[in-house]
């Protein structure tokens, strides 16, 4: 497991990509076989994972858009991309 520090960067591996299925979205890799159903927070966390913004960005970008969850985000924020670095899906840059 990965300690997430605000300060990290997460970094998308261009290996995976996302499809739209109803109301279900799917993140796949294109070199192997691996697919998970992302739900709608781990969803808008990946689609926050652009290089640029920090774990830390993301969590108050996420606070700012929901107040009313403010209590739940960091906790939220920090198990989805604890969840993609373990898929492969990001990396964290320092």
């Amino acid at each position: 497991m990965t300690t997430l520090l605000d300060s990290h960067i997460p970094v998308l591996n261009s290996d995976f990509k996302t499809e739209q299925f109803d109301n279900e979205i799917l993140l796949y890799s294109v070199t192997s076989t691996l697919a998970v159903y992302l739900n709608q927070t781990a969803m808008m966390v990946y689609g926050l994972c652009d290089g640029n913004n920090s774990v830390g960005d993301i969590i108050t970008t996420l606070e700012t858009a929901y107040p009313e969850q403010i209590s739940s985000i960091r906790a939220d924020v920090t198990d989805s991309l604890q969840q993609l670095v373990d898929l492969g899906a990001i990396r964290l840059s320092a």
